[in-house]
């Protein structure tokens, strides 16, 4: 496995977690309004709440194995 400096293998893991961080912020809030509305009896408004969720998860998870990769890394 090649070396990174140690800097810019911290700030590349910094910058995909803040970036998992504002997705799955969005996939929160998306999945709380569709409840609402669930509960409130809008089924259907409540699944076109929720259609895109998975491509934001596909994201994460992306960014997930990206901060895995880098944290195998060996910093210089």
């Amino acid at each position: 496995m090649s070396a990174m400096p140690a800097e810019v293998k911290v700030q590349a893991v910094t910058a995909n977690l803040k970036a998992m961080q504002a997705l799955l912020a969005v996939a929160t809030k998306q999945s709380a309004e569709a409840c609402l509305l669930s509960q409130c009896g809008q089924h259907n408004e409540a699944i076109g709440t929720v259609f895109g969720l998975d491509a934001i998860l596909e994201d994460v998870t992306a960014l997930y194995g990206a901060v895995v990769v880098l944290h195998r890394l060996k910093a210089r």
